[in-house]
């Protein structure tokens, strides 16, 4: 990948790629489109990820860790307030592929398990993000147990 992450310019260029895959698809992903989407130059993108792959890789690996954020927040936002967890409660932490909405969180989801079976890098970097949701896991699964 290029150079180490720049606070604002790659979160703004990551938001435009995701933006840009969510309409046209992974293989649709064209530079030039995200970087005029994040009113930045191209080579801006080939300065900070490399290429359109390093670029796709980031955004995909961004998505995954923000999903598992969301996750994580709303599980402890569910067990921080009173009363039970009903069936909406967990399926707004995972839905199942053919709820309202969830089509193209599976897709993604699914590519970047394909991405980080035939990517080191990213096989990596989604190793750390399951680590670090598994120690999150945990704490709030002792929470429930107490």
């Amino acid at each position: 990948m290029g150079r180490p992450p720049v606070e604002g310019v790659d979160e703004a260029l990551i938001d435009a790629a995701l933006a840009n895959i969510a309409v046209h698809g992974l293989i649709g992903l064209r530079v030039d489109a995200v970087a005029r989407s994040a009113g930045t130059a191209t080579a801006m993108i080939y300065r900070h990820f490399g290429n359109r792959d390093g670029l796709a890789e980031a955004a995909l690996v961004a998505w995954f860790e923000r999903r598992v954020a969301l996750a994580l927040a709303t599980t402890r936002s569910l067990l921080d307030r009173p009363g039970p967890i009903g069936l909406d409660d967990v399926l707004a932490v995972a839905p199942p592929p053919n709820f309202p909405g969830a089509e193209e969180q599976h897709r993604l989801a699914h590519r970047i398990m394909v991405l980080a079976s035939e990517n080191e890098r990213a096989r990596t970097r989604v190793t750390a993000i399951l680590n670090h949701w598994q120690e999150e896991m945990d704490v709030l699964v002792a929470r429930v147990l107490e």
